[in-house]
């Protein structure tokens, strides 16, 4: 194949020679025009079109004279003079674009630019298969202008020939194959390569036969790897691992075998290998060995919370963890005999034991049932509303919690069955409807009877909830269809007995100004009593009135404005706003706040830096109303100095009120409690760590906390001093990665079960406790 390159340029006149001008050419035969250089005229331009290795002639007068030729990155002093009018010198190999100088004693003449026209020509290149680290040759011509080869992979490789129809290089141990090229740096943009393609593609072999370890292999036994060019491995991946580095020590001598550890995390599957080139290919296959479990059960075994559990079979110490279905990850442990031996855990469900092994993967064993609470007959099957159900069966121990059609929960104590065929049950009195019960255990199974008719109450009860959509507001009177209201002697929210009319079947609650989501309400009848949950707005905003008569200020004389000490007596320890609503006449007003005494010296309003309000402090002639703020020290002294005389000129002054907020939550503790596992409980409100008699049932506990990064998930149970679980509250709170608050709606039973045991101990696993709020 010919490759020919032209460069063309012209060599400009204006040469001025040591006697004369100077002119260049090609010496191939032909004659050039030359103009002769008559008293500072240029001579003119010839087309050059030069080839490394042949002559370049000068002409001109006094050439004689020249001692050196001076090439872009090469100097020639060989030079043949013709006459003192021509010269010539044949043009180097490393002759580049350029200007050419012809240097003589004295001075120098500038040629101008010049280019060249060389019939470059790659005849063959050998071998055209060959391992990285050997020789290729490439015969052609003109081969000196190349410096650099590329291969597939992308990276210049500096080379230099020997001669112009002769180049080698070795082969770098990162080439693959492809087609490679042959190149140079741009003289005029040094940052591009001038490339040839070469003839024809070349075969860089890599490794080849390459066999591993036959049979299964268990983490940590060593596989081999044997084969051809095996030096050029830098990475050996096993299926589901990460690579892991080879490269030899010296990767130009021979490598037949790669020996190295199987990885815990490997998988049985195809290995693969990394190159130096970049190049990835595929390896032999690895199989790794697998644990084979059995469960060792007798014939109609059931298991519970607590039992152990045996599983037999080859292999069981490549497994990691074990999982029960409806729990979460164990890890394995072990008996003398090398089974797996793992206790139950209290969440564990019928289903599938999974046991995952080092490299992930997972292995079923069926044969796992729990034992379940079975349901005989209720002890009478129609009740009315309220009434105690009795449950007759079998393992009814295993109950924690009853659900009744309509959503309402009876929790079950831990312990407090004795007779595992009987259980009696404390029925709602909202939220139960005829039909059949749920029996939940622990671990969150659930059986069910069959179905129970519940009639109506024989007490007063509410006949129709409120809507979803009905805001019931505290500080308000709210207003109940019932039935059976003769019967009924009292009303509590929250425990606190509250104030109510009943006419007829309608009942009227004054509800309680903080009363809140899922307020206990509580009907009280003379035959017996009904509690709802029922959610309220809290009415946070409290305005007092203290004066209401539209008072047009005397001229510092009656009528005056007198507000009595009462209304400044029993106020909440809260910030307090005297509100004070007026008009402004045309004229400058003003008006000044007193004690009961008719002394207002030191009393100071930061909003007015004083006691006196003007149409200037107050902020114009527009404004209506303004926000004092009542400090401590203020209520006192009114309370304490006949309340307050407000007097003044130029000013009507209206309603007059105390305002307040009421905070809506109240942080009993903060700070920071890892609850690493279920051997780790925050008892810091346990044991005289807060009275729990001054909760109201229906308060709300707000448990903030933050999840273990490295743990996705968690569990947390409220339990008394003693840790047992509060009623409600058997099963466990799940947790997860985004889980940030926990929120509790207190009931009265929890309230005697800390009062009576010790108060509040918080246990579970992967959370961190950092502030419990209770609004």
């Amino acid at each position: 194949m010919k490759l020919t390159n032209k460069f063309l340029a012209a060599l400009m006149a204006g040469l001025v020679g040591l006697s004369g001008g100077a002119l260049v050419g090609c010496d191939d035969g032909e004659n050039y025009n030359t103009s002769q250089f008559k008293g500072g005229v240029s001579l003119s331009a010839a087309q050059l079109q030069l080839s490394r290795g042949g002559y370049m002639v000068f002409k001109g007068s006094g050439l004689d004279q020249i001692t050196e030729v001076q090439f872009p990155g090469a100097t020639v002093t060989d030079i043949e003079v013709v006459d003192q009018y021509t010269i010539r010198c044949l043009v180097p190999a490393a002759a580049q674009l350029g200007t050419v100088k012809l240097i003589y004693n004295g001075g120098e003449i500038e040629t101008g630019e010049i280019g060249f026209t060389e019939p470059v020509e790659i005849v063959d290149f050998s071998p055209k298969t060959v391992e990285p680290g050997q020789t290729v040759t490439v015969k052609g011509h003109y081969l000196t202008v190349f410096s650099l080869a590329k291969f597939a992979t992308g990276d210049y490789l500096a080379v230099a020939a020997t001669d112009t129809a002769s180049l080698s290089f070795v082969v770098p141990l990162t080439a693959s194959s492809g087609e490679f090229t042959l190149g140079y740096p741009s003289e005029d943009e040094p940052d591009i390569i001038v490339e040839y393609p070469a003839p024809a593609e070349i075969t860089i072999l890599g490794p080849s036969d390459v066999t591993a370890t036959a049979g299964e292999i268990k983490p940590d036994e060593t596989v081999k790897f044997e084969g051809k060019l095996l030096r050029l491995v830098e990475f050996v991946t096993f299926s589901g691992c990460e690579p892991i580095n080879v490269k030899a020590t010296d990767p130009t001598k021979d490598r037949a075998a790669i020996e190295l550890p199987l990885p815990v995390e490997a998988v049985t599957g195809k290995t693969s290998f990394t190159l130096l080139s970049g190049k990835t290919i595929d390896g032999p296959e690895v199989t790794t060995t697998n644990a084979a479990p059995e469960l060792v059960v007798a014939e109609g075994q059931t298991f519970v919370a607590g039992d152990n559990v045996e599983i037999q079979g080859t292999n069981l110490d490549l497994v990691k963890t074990v999982c029960f279905a409806g729990s979460s990850d164990k890890p394995a442990t072990f008996n003398a005999n090398g089974n797996i031996e793992i206790e139950v855990p209290a969440d564990a469900q019928e289903g599938d034991i999974v046991l995952t092994m080092g490299n992930g993967v997972k292995i079923s064993v069926p044969g796992f049932v729990t034992t379940k609470p079975t349901f005989t007959a209720f002890a009478a099957d129609e009740l009315s509303l309220g009434t105690d159900v009795v449950i007759t069966g079998t393992n009814l121990d295993l109950v924690t919690k009853v659900i009744f059609t309509g959503g309402s929960e009876t929790p079950i104590a831990e312990g407090s069955v004795s007779d595992p065929t009987t259980l009696t049950v404390a029925m709602p009195t909202s939220n139960s409807n005829t039909g059949v019960l749920t029996l939940v255990m622990a671990n969150g199974e659930t059986v069910e009877t069959d179905e129970l008719t519940i009639t109506l109450p024989l007490f007063c009860y509410i006949t129709q909830m409120p809507s979803g959509e009905e805001e019931l507001k505290g500080g308000t009177v709210v207003t109940f269809s019932v039935g059976n209201g003769d019967k009924i002697t009292g009303v509590e929210v929250n425990g606190e007995a509250v104030q109510y009319i009943i006419n007829g079947e309608t009942l009227f609650i004054a509800v309680p100004q903080l009363a809140g989501n899922a307020s206990d309400v509580k009907l009280i009848s003379s035959n017996g009593a009904v509690n709802y949950a029922i959610d309220f707005i809290p009415a946070t905003s409290v305005e007092v009135v203290i004066a209401n008569t539209l008072t047009d200020l005397g001229s510092w004389d009656e009528p005056r404005v007198y507000i009595g000490a009462e209304n400044f007596v029993g106020l909440p320890d809260l910030p307090i706003t005297l509100h004070i609503e007026f008009a402004q006449k045309d004229a400058w007003g003003q008006v000044q706040i007193n004690d009961g005494g008719w002394s207002n010296d030191g009393i100071v309003f930061p909003e007015i830096n004083g006691a006196y309000i003007t149409t200037d402090n107050v902020g114009g002639k527009d404004v209506t109303s303004m926000d004092l703020t009542l400090s401590a020290e203020l209520i006192d002294r009114f309370a304490n100095n006949n309340g307050i005389v407000i007097q003044g000129s130029d000013w009507i002054v209206g309603k007059i009120s105390l305002k307040w907020e009421v905070p809506t939550g109240v942080t009993i503790w903060s700070g920071s409690f890892d609850v690493g596992s279920w051997d780790t409980g925050m008892q810091a409100l346990a044991w005289g760590g807060y009275d729990w008699s001054t909760v109201s049932a229906g308060t709300e506990m707000i448990i903030k906390l933050t999840m273990r990064p490295d743990e996705g998930w968690g569990q947390l149970r409220v339990g008394n001093g003693s840790w047992t679980a509060l009623p409600g509250t058997s099963d466990p709170y799940t947790l997860d990665a985004t889980t940030e608050e926990v929120v509790i709606v207190i009931t009265q039973e929890m309230i005697d079960e800390m009062v009576a045991n010790g108060g509040l101990v918080f246990c579970g696993a992967w959370f961190n406790v950092t502030e419990v709020i209770l609004k």
